[in-house]
């Protein structure tokens, strides 16, 4: 066969099956379009999960915050209170309040479950602004675990000093209340609230709770930067 009847031969497939190809062709293409629209669909929805996620825990945790933040202050105030007192006093009962503030603890959990699943499954990556990613491993990372070693300082400050002391020397009546005090014990009571060791408690725990509602503060605000981010 010449090579002018083989072109001829290819000529007349190529008009027979040009067709063919080209709708093979397009399927291809359209094919390998669609799974690539697929997959940035897919990683669009799995990065938006992990923002709303972690956007979720962070607004449940300011508003725990808030209500940390008022009770702290409140605490603060009953030290004053109490550190005012310089002289016994007729009803033990109305200083109840600010004495039993004394023995709360702060400690609130932060919600953390969105960051470590996002962390656990590479769901950062996903995120393509990466001062927010920044941002986001300093607060879980550096400052979330600061906070919670100042609740342990807290607890500790609470459990192994303030509690033992109001245990051993304040009486307390039925109800764990300081209602309807004997005279003998009323004067023990007004002997434990005037003396210094009391005293230096007292300002030791509102430096304690002070500090805590500083670093709680700025922590709130670093969340409420974060969640403008996002």
């Amino acid at each position: 066969m010449s090579k002018i009847n083989q072109l001829d031969n290819i000529k007349t497939w190529l008009k027979k099956h040009l067709s063919e190809l080209l709708i093979l062709i397009l399927g291809i293409t359209i094919s390998f379009l669609l799974n690539e629209w697929r997959v940035s669909l897919q990683s669009n929805q799995d990065k938006n999960y992990v923002v709303n996620s972690i956007k979720k825990d962070l607004e449940m945790d300011t508003t725990i915050l808030g209500g940390t933040l008022m009770l702290l202050k409140m605490m603060e105030e009953a030290s004053d209170s109490l550190l005012r007192i310089s002289k016994p006093v007729d009803n033990p009962a109305m200083t109840a309040p600010y004495v039993h503030l004394q023995m709360n603890t702060i400690s609130r959990p932060f919600t953390t479950s969105g960051y470590l699943q996002a962390t656990s499954t590479g769901g950062l990556k996903l995120i393509e602004d990466k001062e927010l990613v920044n941002d986001l491993v300093k607060l879980y990372g550096v400052v979330i675990p600061y906070v919670e070693s100042w609740y342990d300082i807290d607890r500790k400050t609470v459990t192994n000093e303030i509690m033992p002391y109001f245990n051993k020397n304040f009486p307390y009546s039925d109800k764990f209340t300081f209602k309807d005090l004997t005279p003998a014990q009323k004067q023990k009571f007004n002997k434990a609230l005037l003396s210094d060791d009391f005293k230096n408690m007292i300002q030791t725990n509102q430096i304690v709770k002070g500090s805590l509602r500083q670093i709680l503060k700025q922590t709130k605000e670093e969340m409420g930067m974060i969640l403008e981010k996002m």
